[in-house]
C-alpha cells in the first residue's frame, strides 16, 4: 500500500492539533496509521486508512465531523477542505 501523501499528512496533524481536547489520541494513531487505499472522485479523493484498533477505542460522535481544516492552492478555483468521518478510530 501506498504512503500517505505530503497534503494527507499536513491535513491530519492539522486536525490532531485542532481537536486535542476531543481525541487525545489521534496524533498517536496517525503515526501507527496505514494507508489502504485511495478512491479517486470526481471532486477529489477519500484515503482510507487503518490505525490499531489496540491503541484506543473508536470516539463514540454518532456522525460529527473533526476539525474544520481547508487549504487554498495556487492554480485551483475553490479551496481544499477536508472532512474526516468520524469512524475515524479516534
Amino acid at each position: 500500500m501506498p504512503n500517505f501523501t505530503d497534503l494527507e499528512l499536513a491535513v491530519l496533524d492539522a486536525i490532531a492539533d485542532e481537536t486535542v481536547e476531543q481525541a487525545p489520541e489521534l496524533l498517536g494513531q496517525i503515526a501507527d496509521a496505514r494507508v489502504v487505499d485511495r478512491i479517486q472522485t470526481r471532486a477529489g479523493f477519500i484515503t482510507h486508512i487503518q490505525v490499531d484498533p489496540a491503541r484506543t477505542a473508536p470516539i463514540d460522535s454518532g456522525h460529527a465531523r473533526l476539525g474544520t481544516i481547508h487549504a487554498d492552492i495556487a492554480g485551483l478555483a475553490d479551496p481544499v477542505a477536508s472532512a474526516p468521518s468520524s469512524s475515524m478510530a479516534v
